[in-house]
Protein backbone atom coordinates (compact mmCIF):
# COMPACT_ATOMS: atom_id res chain seq x y z
CA UNK A 1 0.00 0.00 0.00
CA UNK A 2 3.26 2.22 1.05
CA UNK A 3 4.54 1.89 -2.47
CA UNK A 4 1.47 2.95 -4.55
CA UNK A 5 1.90 6.39 -2.81
CA UNK A 6 5.40 6.30 -5.79
CA UNK A 7 4.32 4.35 -8.21
CA UNK A 8 2.98 6.68 -11.09
CA UNK A 9 -0.48 6.19 -12.69
CA UNK A 10 -0.45 4.81 -16.55
CA UNK A 11 -0.83 6.93 -19.34
CA UNK A 12 -4.48 7.15 -20.70
CA UNK A 13 -4.43 7.07 -24.76
CA UNK A 14 -5.60 10.71 -24.64
CA UNK A 15 -2.74 11.12 -22.67
CA UNK A 16 -0.81 9.79 -24.97
CA UNK A 17 -1.96 11.69 -27.49
CA UNK A 18 -1.03 14.80 -25.47
CA UNK A 19 2.56 14.00 -24.58
CA UNK A 20 3.46 13.44 -28.59
CA UNK A 21 2.25 16.87 -28.46
CA UNK A 22 3.99 18.04 -25.79
CA UNK A 23 7.21 16.00 -27.34
CA UNK A 24 6.74 17.52 -30.52
CA UNK A 25 6.43 21.35 -29.37
CA UNK A 26 9.74 20.40 -26.82
CA UNK A 27 11.74 19.69 -30.05
CA UNK A 28 10.90 22.39 -32.13
CA UNK A 29 11.22 24.77 -28.97
CA UNK A 30 14.71 26.67 -28.60
CA UNK A 31 13.72 27.22 -25.06
CA UNK A 32 17.16 27.09 -23.70
CA UNK A 33 19.08 28.99 -26.91
CA UNK A 34 16.74 31.70 -26.21
CA UNK A 35 17.10 31.96 -22.55
CA UNK A 36 20.72 31.12 -21.94
CA UNK A 37 22.39 33.17 -24.63
CA UNK A 38 23.78 36.98 -23.68
CA UNK A 39 21.54 39.45 -24.29
CA UNK A 40 20.87 43.20 -23.48
CA UNK A 41 17.54 42.61 -22.52
CA UNK A 42 17.18 41.08 -19.03
CA UNK A 43 16.89 37.37 -18.85
CA UNK A 44 13.57 37.20 -17.21
CA UNK A 45 12.17 39.18 -19.89
CA UNK A 46 13.91 36.46 -21.88
CA UNK A 47 12.29 33.65 -20.04
CA UNK A 48 8.85 34.74 -19.84
CA UNK A 49 9.60 35.48 -23.95
CA UNK A 50 10.47 31.84 -24.70
CA UNK A 51 7.58 30.14 -22.69
CA UNK A 52 5.25 31.96 -24.11
CA UNK A 53 6.59 30.88 -27.42
CA UNK A 54 6.86 27.72 -26.30
CA UNK A 55 2.75 28.04 -25.08
CA UNK A 56 1.83 29.09 -28.72
CA UNK A 57 3.94 26.41 -30.38
CA UNK A 58 2.10 23.81 -28.17
CA UNK A 59 -1.38 25.30 -28.48
CA UNK A 60 -0.80 25.09 -32.66
CA UNK A 61 0.47 21.75 -32.22
CA UNK A 62 -2.40 20.46 -29.81
CA UNK A 63 -4.76 22.28 -32.70
CA UNK A 64 -3.17 20.26 -35.25
CA UNK A 65 -3.31 16.81 -33.70
CA UNK A 66 -7.16 16.95 -31.67
CA UNK A 67 -8.95 19.61 -34.33
CA UNK A 68 -12.07 18.63 -32.89
CA UNK A 69 -11.38 18.13 -29.53
CA UNK A 70 -9.43 21.75 -29.42
CA UNK A 71 -11.80 24.26 -31.02
CA UNK A 72 -12.24 26.19 -27.85
CA UNK A 73 -8.74 26.57 -27.07
CA UNK A 74 -8.97 29.95 -28.88
CA UNK A 75 -11.67 31.19 -26.51
CA UNK A 76 -9.57 30.05 -23.61
CA UNK A 77 -8.17 32.42 -20.87
CA UNK A 78 -4.77 32.68 -19.39
CA UNK A 79 -5.89 30.14 -16.58
CA UNK A 80 -7.23 28.05 -18.67
CA UNK A 81 -4.94 27.89 -21.27
CA UNK A 82 -2.22 27.49 -18.05
CA UNK A 83 -3.73 24.75 -16.24
CA UNK A 84 -3.98 22.62 -20.11
CA UNK A 85 -0.30 23.03 -20.10
CA UNK A 86 0.30 22.26 -16.93
CA UNK A 87 -1.47 18.97 -17.49
CA UNK A 88 0.66 18.52 -20.48
CA UNK A 89 4.06 18.96 -18.54
CA UNK A 90 2.52 16.71 -15.65
CA UNK A 91 1.80 13.74 -18.49
CA UNK A 92 5.34 14.68 -19.74
CA UNK A 93 6.96 14.64 -15.66
CA UNK A 94 5.05 11.06 -15.16
CA UNK A 95 6.15 9.50 -18.65
CA UNK A 96 9.48 9.95 -18.00
CA UNK A 97 9.54 8.78 -14.45
CA UNK A 98 7.87 5.80 -16.01
CA UNK A 99 10.42 5.56 -18.95
CA UNK A 100 13.66 7.25 -17.74
CA UNK A 101 15.38 6.13 -21.25
CA UNK A 102 13.25 8.15 -23.13
CA UNK A 103 13.15 12.34 -23.15
CA UNK A 104 16.77 12.58 -22.48
CA UNK A 105 17.40 15.91 -24.60
CA UNK A 106 13.36 17.15 -24.49
CA UNK A 107 12.83 16.52 -20.70
CA UNK A 108 15.96 18.86 -19.73
CA UNK A 109 14.18 21.67 -21.84
CA UNK A 110 10.95 20.95 -19.97
CA UNK A 111 12.66 20.94 -16.30
CA UNK A 112 14.53 24.16 -17.00
CA UNK A 113 11.12 25.92 -17.98
CA UNK A 114 9.45 24.69 -15.24
CA UNK A 115 12.04 25.71 -12.92
CA UNK A 116 11.87 29.25 -14.57
CA UNK A 117 8.06 29.57 -14.40
CA UNK A 118 8.32 29.09 -10.74
CA UNK A 119 9.93 32.62 -10.14
CA UNK A 120 7.15 34.94 -8.96
CA UNK A 121 7.97 37.27 -12.04
CA UNK A 122 7.32 34.83 -14.27
CA UNK A 123 3.96 33.56 -12.24
CA UNK A 124 3.14 37.59 -12.14
CA UNK A 125 3.78 37.62 -15.97
CA UNK A 126 2.34 34.60 -17.56
CA UNK A 127 -0.98 34.73 -14.76
CA UNK A 128 -0.51 31.12 -13.87
CA UNK A 129 1.66 28.14 -12.83
CA UNK A 130 2.10 25.14 -14.82
CA UNK A 131 2.85 22.86 -11.57
CA UNK A 132 0.86 20.30 -11.13
CA UNK A 133 1.70 17.51 -8.56
CA UNK A 134 1.83 13.86 -10.39
CA UNK A 135 -0.69 11.61 -10.45
CA UNK A 136 0.17 8.49 -8.39
CA UNK A 137 -1.81 5.15 -7.81
CA UNK A 138 -2.53 5.94 -4.12
CA UNK A 139 -4.28 9.07 -5.19
CA UNK A 140 -6.48 7.37 -8.22
CA UNK A 141 -7.81 4.85 -5.67
CA UNK A 142 -8.34 7.18 -2.88
CA UNK A 143 -10.13 9.21 -5.04
CA UNK A 144 -12.80 6.46 -6.15
CA UNK A 145 -12.76 5.08 -2.79
CA UNK A 146 -11.18 1.90 -3.73
CA UNK A 147 -8.28 1.52 -0.99
CA UNK A 148 -9.53 -1.86 0.38
CA UNK A 149 -8.74 -2.95 -3.09
CA UNK A 150 -5.54 -2.36 -1.89
CA UNK A 151 -5.61 -4.73 1.19
CA UNK A 152 -6.92 -7.40 -1.46
CA UNK A 153 -5.34 -10.67 -0.57
CA UNK A 154 -4.91 -11.39 -4.18
CA UNK A 155 -3.59 -8.30 -5.57
CA UNK A 156 0.07 -9.49 -5.70
CA UNK A 157 -1.00 -11.83 -8.36
CA UNK A 158 -3.10 -9.66 -10.37
CA UNK A 159 -0.27 -6.97 -10.23
CA UNK A 160 3.19 -9.53 -9.97
CA UNK A 161 4.88 -11.13 -13.07
CA UNK A 162 3.88 -14.06 -15.06
CA UNK A 163 6.02 -16.86 -14.01
CA UNK A 164 5.98 -18.87 -16.79
CA UNK A 165 7.00 -16.37 -19.42
CA UNK A 166 10.44 -14.86 -18.24
CA UNK A 167 11.45 -14.62 -22.32
CA UNK A 168 8.65 -12.06 -22.77
CA UNK A 169 8.27 -8.15 -22.04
Amino acid sequence: VEECKFIPLRLSEDERRKLDTLIAALKVSEYTSEVDTLSRRHKSYRIIDAIQDMVRIGTGLSICSQPAKMRSIGSMNGNEIGQYFAELFEIGRRHKIMNPAKMRSEYGKLMYMLQDAQSRGAKESLGCSFHLPIKMVSSFVEKRGATALLWDARLPIAVGREKGNKGAA
